[in-house]
């Protein structure tokens, strides 16, 4: 399925606003909602593909007698895999994509066909709460069979850092010892993603992971990043050495595992083209390509049957029906769960069990690599094997129409269209008939206008009047350059006469004898629009009118005589109070989309305490001899704001802002799809 790359300009914004709101999420990042332009038509499903891309390779230690050199192929058949589990995905897309995240019970099943014979692929979501993914890939002639499951937990600290949870478990038969097999137990790297500031996230392993063997030899894999001043992106260090003995090498290893990388013999200082074994270079054996069942021949909860009206709407741009065949198949996942549980029974998993007695391999190998003999099976829903038994009575069982229809409709909430043949057909909801829209309203949007000035930060906007307040707020949080990380609110109030303003003043300065400022003069709220994630507020008086943004359209508000002498203002951030203040110039032609038609000033920095902050910061770039404090808020703002600028706000920078991009991503919104002029 091809994928649209948007114009890295006109994603600019809204990437921006993604990394502000990674910065501020609390919890699992892998539960965060991305931003279209970086959703991928994969599911997490299809990753356990890429443990086997070179088939010849991932079975070639069952032909070597020697145990040194077998877990020497082992090592170097894992190195091979590491391009295409993490790198893959950045070099076909330009950068790395959110997979789909897949549902309880979701399938991944292929095959491959090269020299060594067939290669069996079964991948399996054993797991919801926590997510995690099982495998099995065997290789039918040799033996050779991996299994394993791995789940993530995503954090963000200046950047996204994912920790792997799971292990995978290779048996390689011995050939010089018929009937017995090797065992090796395999750990996963931890990684982060580089490349946010940029907008052209790739991902960058570190730390270290091992591969530890029942013959007694372990390896360790050290990796390594670009940084940000010197190395090579992707680099690492692997040595093979005995068990307990990691200062007696016997084998190394070491380049870029995206690229090139070398195989010596003994320890790296005696590297030399006498000890090297082999030249690995990924561009010299391309990977097999996966052999997968036509769609009209997959199981329905198959993975690229299943998403498959998804894959099409990201294919197209079309985010709105991406959320619609989304919707579809997680709300029947959660009947699927409520009825669960009234029934007292669980999800069957088709080819895996969570096995509950002592694991052989992490009592004996686990700790050689500091890995828990338990799995973690806490974190990921159990300790998963493949179960031989489950996928035997699997191959003796071809589901009925019937059946194919029940699992469509109760898991994945799709409806049928049963065609004379056995084929199944998933039905598309097409949109409604579109409605007339009535003419746009050109607004503009001072920010802050009484504290920023030099220059101000302004947007004018033509806004369809059959939109709605929230769908307002996230043009504004787009055309300003915020992260959609705070409560937001939109008031109309209005000042009070003059002679209401002359008796509050006296009143109040009266009440404190002369001492102290004249206090601000009171608003009289009418209206207050507030995030459908708020609260009411208990104080509100039984004039004010409090609604969801979501459910009040501008129409509303600007055609209401009521509210001819209010004034409308959207406040962001009630911390650091962002003021948006709200004029009417006009009236447009219709739209189906928001429009920026004009604008002045750089985006203000999130977090940087309000109004007075972003003049203190400006302040800072205008200072010809900056001190301590003003030297740390341009590194601040340059390397660790998420809507700074490398460059700061000297020159020019300071009125600089992308209407074109904005542009672009607003008419790719097409917030209001179902209407027409």
């Amino acid at each position: 399925m091809s994928e649209v790359t948007p114009n890295p300009q006109a994603a600019g914004s809204s990437w921006t606003a993604f990394l502000k709101s990674i910065a501020s999420f609390n919890g699992d990042l892998s539960s965060l909602t991305a931003p279209p332009f970086i959703l991928s038509s994969t599911s997490l499903t299809e990753f356990s593909s890429y443990w086997a891309e070179h088939p010849s390779v991932f079975a070639a230690p069952a032909k070597e007698p020697d145990p040194a050199k077998r877990a020497l192929l082992v090592l170097k058949w894992f190195l091979t895999t590491l391009k295409q589990q993490y790198a893959s995905r950045s070099e076909q897309y330009g950068n790395e994509k959110k997979p789909l995240n897949p549902f309880l019970g979701e399938l991944f099943l292929g095959k491959w066909e090269d020299e060594a014979g067939t290669t069996e692929l079964i991948s399996e979501q054993v797991n919801h709460h926590p997510p995690a993914t099982a495998y099995s890939i065997i290789n039918k002639p040799t033996g050779v069979h991996l299994q394993g499951y791995n789940a993530q937990k995503a954090s963000f600290s200046k950047t996204i850092n994912i920790k792997q949870i799971g292990h995978a478990v290779l048996t390689v038969p011995d050939p010089s010892n018929p009937g017995e097999k090797d065992t090796y137990l395999i750990t996963l790297p931890s990684l982060h993603v580089e490349g946010l500031i940029f907008g052209a996230p790739f991902i960058e392993l570190d730390s270290a992971s091992y591969i530890t063997s029942s013959t007694g030899f372990t390896a360790k894999i050290d990796y390594s990043g670009k940084g940000w001043i010197s190395g090579k992106k992707n680099s690492f260090t692997a040595t093979l050495y005995p068990t307990g003995k990691e200062k007696e090498v016997l084998y190394n290893c070491s380049g870029q595992w995206t690229k090139a990388f070398e195989i010596h013999s003994g320890p790296v200082k005696n590297n030399s083209s006498k000890t090297l074994i082999e030249n690995w270079d990924p561009t010299d054996t391309p990977t097999t390509e996966l052999i997968i069942a036509p769609l009209e021949k997959q199981h329905p909860l198959e993975s690229r049957r299943a998403w498959a009206n998804v894959a099409t709407g990201i294919a197209k741009g079309d985010m709105d029906y991406v959320g619609k065949e989304k919707s579809k198949i997680e709300q029947a996942q959660r009947a699927m769960r409520k009825k669960e549980q009234s029934e007292g029974r669980e999800w069957q998993r088709r080819y895996f069990t969570a096995v509950t007695e002592p694991d052989e391999t992490l009592e004996t190998l686990g700790p050689n690599v500091g890995l828990s003999t338990n799995g973690d099976a806490d974190k990921t829903g159990g300790l998963w094997r493949f179960d031989e038994a489950k996928a035997e009575k699997v191959k003796g069982h071809e589901l009925t129409e019937e059946e194919r229809i029940q699992i469509a409709q109760e898991l994945l909430g799709v409806d049928i269209d049963l065609k004379s043949s056995s084929t199944l057909q998933l039905v598309s909801t097409m949109p409604p008939t579109p409605r007339i829209l009535q003419r746009n309203y050109i607004v503009k949007f001072d920010l802050a206008p009484r504290h920023i000035t030099n220059p101000p930060i302004s947007r004018t906007l033509s806004c369809p009047a059959e939109a709605n307040f929230y769908q307002l707020h996230r043009v504004l949080q787009l055309v300003f350059g915020w992260s959609d990380s705070h409560l937001y609110e939109f008031e109309a109030s209005r000042r009070p006469s003059p002679e209401m303003r002359a008796i509050t003043r006296e009143f109040y300065i009266n009440s404190m004898n002369g001492q102290g400022p004249p206090p601000a003069l009171p608003r009289y709220t009418r209206l207050r629009l507030i995030d459908q994630e708020d609260d009411f507020s208990e104080f509100a008086s039984p004039t004010l009118k409090e609604r969801r943004a979501n459910g009040y359209k501008l129409h509303k508000y600007f055609d209401d005589p009521l509210y001819a002498d209010y004034k409308m203002v959207y406040t962001y951030d009630e911390g650091d109070s962002w003021e948006h203040e709200m004029t009417v110039l006009g009236r447009a032609d219709p739209t189906n989309h928001f429009v920026c038609l004009a604008g002045t000033g750089h985006p203000a920095a999130e977090d940087v305490r309000g109004p007075v902050g972003w003049e203190a910061l400006k302040a800072a770039y205008r200072a010809a001899r900056p001190d301590d404090e003003q030297l740390w808020m341009r590194t601040w703002f340059e390397q660790i704001c998420l809507n700074g600028e490398p460059l700061g706000l000297s020159g020019s920078n300071i009125d600089e802002w992308p209407q074109e991009s904005i542009n672009e991503e607003l008419e790719a919104l097409q917030i209001l799809r179902n209407f027409h002029h």
